[in-house]
């Protein structure tokens, strides 16, 4: 699991989607790692910089198929504390 001192967190409730970056996304494209989870990648480095999880409630509570790949990849209980 990533931690990082340059983390944010955004949530937007409208449509499910939270976003987490702890790099510079200024230079990055999607990576659908399943269809549900966007790695952001640097362009030249390649390197991730950030994830956009569509659907991140709904996978949170169900505990869907995704939910194991999130927990390996965020801190599922500091990401859900941003979806008031």
């Amino acid at each position: 699991m990533l931690f990082t001192a340059n983390e944010k967190w955004n949530y937007d409730s409208k449509f499910d989607v939270m976003y987490y970056v702890f790099g510079d996304t200024s230079n990055s494209y999607g990576d659908d790692q399943t269809d549900n989870i966007v790695a952001m990648r640097d362009i030249d480095s390649d390197e991730v910089q950030g994830y956009t999880i569509l659907n991140f409630k709904r996978i949170c509570s169900a505990m869907e198929t995704e939910y194991n790949i999130l927990k390996d990849l965020i801190d599922i209980k500091k990401a859900l504390s941003f979806c008031k």
